[in-house]
């Protein structure tokens, strides 16, 4: 509409029209409008030519002083100097205006022009390209403090992951990261990560909401982009070689990322089709995963029917399809009931003990303590610390845990006389103690000097025994928990 009133002789802006006028015209609904306009132009032209031309042919033939092979020259001659447009007929595909010659190009080469985007968005070519000229992540928006001294642990595991790039020894792991770091606009959420996990390896990220875990997984998938670093599985990089890469990973999201109207088998089938498996073997592989998950009853109902504990279990037996060497678990038991959970994670076990790498971040410590061999703790997109469970507990855990439960009287103040007699020998008998939780008879006190050996406690524990009203005592180091408290801390707001 604005190129044609622009059109108009009146407004003298004919040249500023024309300009507008193949600007728009790589716009495919300009093009098309405009390509339709033209081709009534010329038909209405070429029409109105004829029934001119016929009409003055009727009225010529007629006279007596003409002869008839100057009729239609004749004729040709009026109508041009009556209709102008007559003079120069044009076709439909005159490449000036009003033919529609311009108008087939441009769509021709637009149309060719989005394929080829739409294909290389397809197969990643644009991904291949921009990944093979990674940015570096600016350290000085790094939030790490430059005079924080880094764990020994750390250090060792980014000193090991160095070398084998270096040394092109990076197939040693079936997952590496390396300076792996992603920062949006100017926070870095994940900050030079270098992580090596070997086969017959569940590594778990441990970590508060905003400390870079899923950040860390959506990179290892391909999802987002990291800003510097690589990520190796089996030895493809996913920069260079996110085919190959996809073929060997099983990804089970945080929130089930399912079908509704699909049935679990169907579901399972859909999936078995595209990652390659045979539509023979499908049916075997539905039934073998729906036994493996316990959910081979509810094999042939809709997903919208499930509970939330067997959506779970479909969500993590859909990444298993395919047969992964590494296997990516966003919380796979988050909402999960304890029976349905402790199935899962014997599962898990079978499958790590198979020979696969799992990674699963989770807020169980309980589910890590169970699953993981190696774990990391992260606060603001660095790992704090690294190793096995038991290695993190005797590491960073502050002092120990003592539980005991008084005898239970009938007398509430004789109860209340007994709890206050142990609770005052307790803190007189152990330095730095704190009542951390007193339930009835229940105390949990937290003892924070580690300087007395364990025999001397349990030792002085014994002796209350016998003299206090205590039923029971147990004695133990801090918990995980405690230990990821203790960095959760550290973890800066957003």
């Amino acid at each position: 509409m604005i190129v044609e009133i622009l059109k108009i002789k009146a407004l003298d802006l004919m040249n500023v029209a024309k300009i507008l006028h193949q600007i728009f015209m790589v716009m495919p609904h300009y093009c098309l409008s405009s390509g339709l306009r033209d081709m009534h132009v010329v038909y209405d032209t070429l029409q109105l030519c004829q029934r001119a031309t016929e009409m003055c042919t009727n009225i010529i033939e007629g006279m007596p002083f003409l002869p008839n092979g100057t009729i239609a020259s004749t004729c040709d001659i009026a109508v041009c100097f009556q209709f102008p447009e007559c003079c120069d007929k044009q076709g439909y595909f005159s490449w000036t205006s009003p033919g529609i010659g311009q108008q087939v190009l441009y769509s021709c080469l637009v149309g060719i022009l989005c394929f080829a985007i739409l294909f290389s968005i397809e197969y990643g070519i644009f991904s291949t390209i921009c990944n093979a000229f990674p940015r570096r992540c600016k350290k000085e928006h790094s939030y790490t403090p430059a005079n924080m001294i880094e764990d020994a642990d750390v250090c060792e595991e980014k000193r090991a992951v160095t070398h084998n790039v270096s040394t092109g020894n990076i197939c040693n792991y079936n997952l590496a990261m390396h300076q792996l770091s992603k920062k949006y606009k100017e926070m870095v959420v994940v900050d030079g990560i270098s992580l090596g996990i070997h086969r017959y390896e569940c590594f778990g990220l441990l970590g508060v909401n905003g400390a870079g875990k899923t950040t860390i997984f959506k990179m290892m998938t391909g999802d987002v982009k990291m800003t510097s670093g690589d990520v190796w599985v089996h030895g493809w990089s996913i920069r260079t070689h996110p085919k190959e890469v996809y073929q060997l990973i099983g990804y089970c999201p945080q929130f089930d990322a399912l079908l509704d109207d699909l049935t679990c088998r169907e579901t399972l089938t859909v999936f078995g089709l595209l990652r390659g498996v045979r539509i023979g073997q499908c049916k075997h592989l539905a039934k073998h995963l729906a036994k493996e998950f316990d959910f081979h009853k509810h094999l042939d109902k809709k997903v919208k029917e499930l509970s939330g504990g067997n959506k779970r279990k479909l969500s993590t037996a859909l990444a298993l399809v395919g047969n992964p060497l590494v296997l990516f678990l966003d919380e796979p038991t988050a909402g999960v009931d304890p029976a349905t959970k402790r199935h899962l994670w014997n599962v898990l076990c079978k499958i790590r003990d198979g020979g696969k790498t799992i990674v699963l971040t989770s807020h169980s410590m309980e589910e890590c303590e169970a699953l993981c061999t190696r774990m990391a703790i992260m606060v603001n997109g660095t790992i704090k610390c690294l190793g096995s469970t038991q290695h993190l507990k005797s590491k960073f855990s502050d002092g120990y845990t003592l539980t005991l439960k008084v005898k239970r009287f009938d007398n509430e103040e004789s109860q209340q006389a007994a709890i206050d007699e142990i609770e005052n020998f307790i803190k007189d008998s152990f330095r730095e103690t704190i009542l951390r939780e007193r339930h009835q008879e229940l105390l949990t006190f937290y003892i924070t000097d580690k300087s007395r050996p364990w025999s001397k406690m349990f030792g002085i524990m014994e002796h209350a025994r016998t003299v206090f009203d205590i039923e029971d005592y147990a004695l133990g180091q801090c918990t995980l928990e405690q230990v990821f408290l203790t960095f959760a801390r550290q973890q800066r707001e957003k």
